[in-house]
């Protein structure tokens, strides 16, 4: 956990978001080309580019908590969507990895 003020009593880590985060997450590892689309952002965003940018943000957002949202929670499941693909299809998991190397 990042956040400060999970010993807190009136701390909630309660909703749906960490697993629609990592059945998203997932999806990005097995079609890494995947362009999505953020309203009111008329661009695609490469699957990629989205996962690096929404993880950067949610671990700055969970530093700096304001509100009731669990960044947290999208934090553990953006990884735990990762963590399952590689555990559960590793040959797929190294080719993204692979796609990514000869990318940079």
């Amino acid at each position: 956990m990042l956040c400060e003020d999970r010993d807190e009593p009136d701390y909630a880590t309660l909703g749906a978001s960490g697993a629609i985060l990592a059945v998203l997450f997932a999806s990005i590892v097995y079609f890494p080309h995947l362009r999505l689309f953020i309203l009111p952002i008329p661009l695609p965003i490469p699957g990629p580019l989205f996962a690096v940018a929404y993880l950067a943000y949610s671990y700055y957002s969970s530093r700096h908590a304001k509100g009731r949202i669990n960044h947290d929670a999208h934090i553990g499941g953006a990884l735990s969507g990762i963590a399952f693909v590689a555990l559960t299809d590793p040959g797929r998991f190294r080719a993204l990895l692979d796609s990514l190397s000869h990318s940079l």
